[in-house]
């Protein structure tokens, strides 16, 4: 429920902008999970956009992206 919250509080924020925005965070989920979709449609992933989806997690042995 955390993360929901997060996230309408993120949408509402970024509604309200009236210039380009710019989300970075640690969100501790994977890049495209069901509760960041909202995010994704009013955003795009630099991630996406570049074709750079490096492995995040864990930070000895890297092997997934949060």
């Amino acid at each position: 429920m955390e993360h929901e919250n997060m996230v309408k509080a993120l949408i509402k924020i970024i509604s309200e902008c009236k210039t380009p925005v710019i989300l970075m965070g640690d969100f501790n989920t994977t890049p495209h999970s069901a509760v960041l979709a909202p995010l994704y449609e009013k955003l795009k992933s630099a991630a996406d956009e570049c074709d750079a989806h490096d492995f995040t997690f864990t930070t000895y042995n890297p092997h997934k992206t949060i």
